[in-house]
């Protein structure tokens, strides 16, 4: 077949795929449209100062920690937050939209059509550098692009517009991988280096990921490769230092907002492991999600508890597994090493997150989970793929696209979003104290 239309073809395919991912992220994430702002969106967008001040707030938006926007000084929140590059975004589209939520949630859904979209891309360049055959690769990516796309643990992602950073790390992490999952050349892994920055600058969770760089690629471990990301990380290093300090001396001083922390990590490693699992539960079985996992909800447990030991036992013979898998180099080792690389930095591990856990904590983790989930369903129900998929699979995805429809509707407002949740997290001070509060704008209000 002639170049060219090798090329034409190849193009043709990425814009059906691309197609097919912005058509079903609307049909599952239309509603969203009619939000208003909720959440954390003041911190963001209607009270941050840097942000409505637009194009001429930018440089102070890359010189400050995120909440200094909003209350004028630097917090003691655990680690401090630098998000630069979504700011920035919203510091572009305010003077052009002011606080209108509409424009901005439109915004979401083009960038989660876009970061699902990179998901399939990704996942079929890994496919194609393991070896999976064709047939095969495309019975995977019809399961895991559009579970991915209507899982409902990612509805608080597209719905909360602060959650914009989840979706652009997510984006520029994918791309950062895709650049060099089969390809060596130095321009590559100078690409892959920039976009690396830019995930780090959306948010700290793609922190690990020139670790998967490293194992995919075995010239990504030259050194004259790995100085690219080693400048990008500190380049951003720099950046944040500049902007926040030193990140291991800011602490928060009570309970509320960091639940352990009057616990040493050893005494934390057994509710860590229960953590870990919850959020793999999330992913298996997403009901009663919630907002808020805060101060009181997950306590800490002990050693010889039921919950404790077997958590541990669990998350050994997770990283067992993993370690066996990537031996044999398979492609679920990697993934799960990217699972485990992708969710380390919101794990409370190396630093508080200030709360136990939170369901768009996971986001860019679950693409790998999902991909897994469809690997392992197309092995065992290959021989009769085609009556699995249309008995089993759409049923899926037309339950999870359902359950994130329904969900979509409780982030319509702050009210009808901690109502809806405060029943789900009965022991959480932070649920309750919201609510009564917005109960009592609401009083006072007339409403």
């Amino acid at each position: 077949m002639p170049y060219n239309m090798q090329i034409t073809r190849l193009f043709g395919r990425k814009v059906v795929l691309f197609c097919i991912t912005l058509l079903l992220t609307f049909l599952f994430y239309n509603n969203v449209l009619v939000n208003g702002f909720v959440l954390d969106d003041v911190a963001v967008i209607t009270g941050n100062k840097f942000v409505k001040q637009g194009i001429k707030g930018i440089d102070e938006i890359w010189q400050n920690d995120l909440f200094m926007g909003i209350y004028g000084k630097k917090t003691d929140i655990a680690g401090g937050r630098y998000r630069p590059l979504p700011l920035t975004l919203f510091a572009i589209v305010y003077p052009l939209f002011g606080e209108n939520p509409f424009p901005y949630h439109l915004l979401s859904i083009i960038l989660y059509a876009v970061a699902s979209f990179l998901f399939g891309l990704l996942s079929l360049e890994l496919m194609r550098r393991y070896g999976v055959e064709n047939e095969k690769a495309l019975r995977i990516a019809g399961i895991a692009i559009p579970l991915f796309i209507v899982h409902p643990v990612h509805t608080e992602v597209v719905a909360n517009i602060k959650s914009i950073d989840e979706i652009m790390c997510a984006i520029f992490s994918f791309l950062s991988l895709i650049q060099i999952v089969n390809n060596s050349k130095k321009k590559h892994f100078v690409y892959s280096a920039i976009f690396y920055f830019m995930a780090l600058a959306s948010k700290e969770t793609a922190l690990f990921l020139p670790l998967l760089v490293f194992f995919i690629n075995e010239h990504a471990r030259k050194p004259s490769v790995a100085t690219f990301y080693m400048l990008s990380f500190v380049f951003y290093f720099i950046l944040r230092y500049n902007a926040i300090g030193n990140p291991l001396v800011i602490k928060p001083k009570y309970e509320y907002d960091d639940p352990y922390l009057k616990y040493s990590f050893i005494e934390k490693i057994p509710v860590l492991c229960y953590i870990a699992i919850a959020y793999l539960m999330k992913i298996l079985l997403p009901v009663e999600l919630s907002y808020d996992y805060s101060y009181n909800q997950i306590p800490v447990l002990p050693y010889l508890s039921i919950k404790g030991g077997l958590s541990i036992i669990v998350i050994l013979v997770f990283l067992i597994m993993t370690i066996y898998e990537l031996l044999r180099k398979r492609l679920t080792g990697f993934l799960a090493l990217s699972y485990i690389a992708f969710y380390l930095p919101v794990s409370n591990v190396f630093m508080s997150t200030g709360v136990s856990m939170a369901e768009r904590f996971i986001f860019l983790a679950s693409a790998y989970a999902i991909f897994i989930a469809a690997i392992i369903m197309v092995k065992i129900f290959s021989s009769y793929y085609q009556s699995f998929y249309y008995f089993l699979v759409i049923p899926l995805i037309l339950l999870s696209g359902a359950i994130t429809y329904t969900r979509n509707r409780d982030w319509k407002d702050n009210l009808t979003l901690f109502k809806a949740d405060v029943r789900k997290v009965p022991m959480s001070a932070r649920a309750h104290y919201y609510y009564g509060r917005e109960l009592w704008f609401a009083v006072n209000a007339g409403k």
